[in-house]
C-alpha cells in the first residue's frame, strides 16, 4: 500500500481543503470558491484518464448535460473547468451521510424510511431520465442522506460514460454489483433508463436484507449471477409487507429490460402506494387497540326504603357502597321512564320536603285554637248589666247622678249604687 496521495493546494480558483474520497475516475475534494463564498465538492478526473481525449470529451459533455438538472433530490452543480488539463466539476458540498455508510455499520432504518429513500430516488432518476441524462452508477455510495433523511444523488457529472470504454483499458464502469445486465452484455441498445431501475432495485433489496443479492468472490462470479440468477427470496421483512415488496424488488431486478418497471416514474409511484397503505394500516390498528379511558360506567342507586317512585313502586335501600343493575326497561306502552340515579336522587328530597310543610301547617292550627278559646274566654268574662225594675228605674232617673271621687279610680266591672226609699 503506497503513500496517500498528496492534497494540492488549489485546482482552478479553488482552495483544496480536504480529500474526501477516491474511486475508479478520480478524486473529490472538499473545497472553497474565494469568488462566491461557498463551500463545494470538487470532483477531478484521473490524470490518466484525463489522457485519453475521447474519455476527456464524454466527461465535459456528459458533466455540461447533468449541470442543467435542476431536483431536489439531485446534486446542484455549479461549475465545469480544466486545470493542467485535467477536467473537474465543482457542485453542490452537503453534510451528510452516504446510503453506503449506513448499510455498512448496520444504522437501523424503518422499513418506511427505506422505502421512502428509495422513493425519493427513483423520483430524480425520473426527472434526469425525463431530461435526457442516465446515471449508469446507482449504488448506495452515490446516494446521500441529510440529517433530516432527504435524499441526494451525487455523480451524475461523469456517470454515462460506456462500460466498453473503461473495459479497454482495464477499468471497469461502475460498481459489478449494481450493474444490469445489458450494461455487462454491452448491449448498447439496450441501456437507458431501465439500467439505473434495475440498479435501485439492488440497493432497495441490500436495505431491506442487509446484504446484496447477487454476490462473490470473482467478478466473474457476480457477473454471471447478475446475468443468469434470480436473487434469494427477501429476509427480515415484515411477513404482512412480504408480497407485495418482493414483487417489486422482482420486477425492478428482472433479467430483461423489458420485463421491469418501464419508468422510474412508475416505480416510485408503486412505493409511495405501498407506504400509503402500510400508513393507513398502521392508523387503524393504532385506533382499534386504544382502550377507551373516556366512559365511566353508570351507577344506578335506588331510593330509601319506603320512598314511591314515579311508577308507584316501593323500592327498597341498596346497601350503601353496592352497584346495583338497573331494572329492564319498562314496555313501550307504559309511559313512565325508568328513573335514572338523578332523577332519583330529586325525587327524594320532593318526598322530604312536604315534612316541614306539615310542621308549620300544625303550628298554625294550634295557634289559631288557642286564640279561638281566649276570645271564648273574654265572651264568657265580659260585664253584663243588672236587672230593674219599672220603680226602682223611676227612682234611679229622679236621682242626681253621684260624681266619682277624683282620689278614687271607679272599679272597671263594679256598678253604681242606688237608694231606694222604703215605701
Amino acid at each position: 500500500m503506497g503513500p496517500p496521495p498528496k492534497v494540492p493546494e488549489r485546482i482552478g480558483k479553488y482552495i483544496i481543503k480536504k480529500l474526501l474520497g477516491k474511486g475508479g475516475m478520480g478524486r473529490v475534494y472538499h473545497a472553497y470558491d474565494p469568488y462566491i463564498g461557498r463551500d463545494v465538492a470538487l470532483k477531478v478526473m484521473l490524470a490518466e484518464l484525463a489522457e485519453d481525449p475521447h474519455l476527456k470529451e464524454r466527461f465535459t459533455r456528459e458533466a455540461q448535460s447533468a449541470g442543467r438538472l435542476r431536483h431536489p433530490h439531485i446534486v446542484t452543480i455549479y461549475d465545469l473547468g480544466e486545470d493542467n488539463g485535467v477536467p473537474y466539476i465543482a457542485m453542490e458540498y452537503l453534510e451528510g451521510t452516504d446510503l453506503d455508510e449506513y448499510i455498512r455499520k448496520h444504522i437501523p432504518l424503518s422499513l418506511e424510511e427505506k422505502l421512502e429513500i428509495i422513493r425519493q430516488a427513483a423520483e430524480a432518476l425520473a426527472y434526469a431520465h425525463e431530461n435526457g441524462v442516465i446515471h449508469r452508477d446507482i449504488k448506495p455510495a452515490n446516494i446521500r442522506l441529510l440529517e433530516d433523511k432527504t435524499v441526494k444523488i451525487m455523480d451524475f457529472g461523469i456517470a454515462k460514460m460506456g462500460a466498453t470504454q473503461f473495459t479497454q483499458t482495464g477499468i471497469i464502469m461502475g460498481t459489478p454489483h449494481y450493474m444490469a445486465p445489458e450494461q455487462i452484455r454491452d448491449q448498447r441498445d439496450k441501456i437507458d433508463g431501465r439500467a439505473d431501475i434495475f440498479a435501485l432495485g439492488v440497493v432497495l433489496y441490500e436495505l431491506l436484507c442487509g446484504k446484496r443479492p447477487f454476490t462473490g468472490t470473482q467478478y466473474t462470479t457476480v457477473f454471471y449471477k447478475i446475468v443468469h440468477e434470480p436473487p434469494a427470496p427477501l429476509e427480515n421483512v415484515d411477513a404482512e409487507e412480504l408480497p407485495e415488496l418482493q414483487r417489486i424488488v422482482d420486477k425492478a431486478l428482472a433479467k430483461d429490460p423489458d420485463e421491469r418497471y418501464p419508468n422510474a416514474r412508475e416505480f416510485a409511484h408503486e412505493l409511495e402506494a405501498l407506504l400509503q397503505r402500510m400508513k393507513s394500516l398502521k392508523t387503524q390498528a393504532s385506533t382499534q387497540h386504544v382502550p377507551r379511558t373516556d366512559v365511566e360506567p353508570t351507577v344506578i342507586q335506588p331510593p330509601p326504603t319506603g320512598v314511591r317512585t314515579d311508577s308507584g313502586t316501593a323500592v327498597a335501600e341498596a346497601p350503601t357502597g353496592i352497584a346495583t343493575i338497573p331494572a329492564p326497561a319498562p314496555p313501550a306502552a307504559s309511559a313512565t321512564p325508568t328513573p335514572s340515579a338523578p332523577s332519583l336522587a330529586v325525587e327524594r328530597t320532593e318526598i322530604r320536603k312536604p315534612m316541614p310543610r306539615a310542621l308549620i301547617a300544625g303550628g298554625f292550627a294550634v295557634l289559631l285554637a288557642a286564640g279561638l278559646l281566649a276570645a271564648g274566654v273574654l265572651y264568657l268574662n265580659r260585664p253584663r248589666p243588672t236587672p230593674q225594675t219599672s220603680e226602682s228605674k223611676n227612682l234611679t232617673t229622679s236621682q242626681p247622678k253621684p260624681q266619682p271621687s277624683p282620689t278614687t279610680s271607679p272599679t272597671p266591672n263594679s256598678q253604681p249604687l242606688t237608694t231606694a226609699n222604703p215605701t
